[in-house]
């Protein structure tokens, strides 16, 4: 996931919730993921500042006994974990949630994964986008496209 800021907060949105997942930007500008599996909340804070005008690349990582954080394809946290991931029947919120909480960056190629990918991998994704690993033919789709035109610095003009 291609992030710039999500949300400022410092605590569970919902702590009554079962959130399995939460990924999020600090106040003092790096990222936070949390999780709730069998054995527990986790929580990694992340090291490298990425609230600072720049795109990056933010990957979560769990491999069902730990959690990892790649920020631009390198390692910037870990956490050992255990157990399947707990999960509820609230949908999924990307650049928003209930309570009035919303994004302040943007976001691009977001993708979920039904197997944890290694670091390698992730490094691929990150590199060359999520074409090999989608599920669906992205040739032609508004999104690959626009991709496609900002990775080779298009303008509209130039059309």
């Amino acid at each position: 996931m291609a992030v710039r800021c999500l949300a400022e907060w410092d605590t569970w949105p919902e702590p009554k919730e079962i959130r399995h997942l939460d990924i999020w930007i600090h106040t003092d500008d790096y990222p936070v993921f949390m999780w709730n599996a069998a054995q527990g909340q986790g929580r990694i804070d992340g090291k490298t500042i990425v609230a600072d005008g720049n795109w990056h690349h933010i990957a979560k990582v769990y491999d069902g006994s730990k959690v990892q954080m790649f920020i631009d394809g390198k390692l910037d946290g870990e956490k050992q974990s255990g157990g399947k991931l707990d999960t509820n029947k609230s949908p999924i919120w990307i650049g928003a949630r209930p309570g009035n909480v919303a994004a302040t960056g943007l976001f691009d190629e977001v993708g979920f994964f039904t197997k944890a990918l290694t670091e390698e991998q992730v490094n691929d994704v990150m590199d060359t986008g999520l074409v090999d690993y989608a599920a669906v033919e992205a040739a032609g789709k508004a999104t690959i496209t626009w991709g496609l035109i900002k990775k080779s610095k298009i303008t509209p003009h130039s059309w």
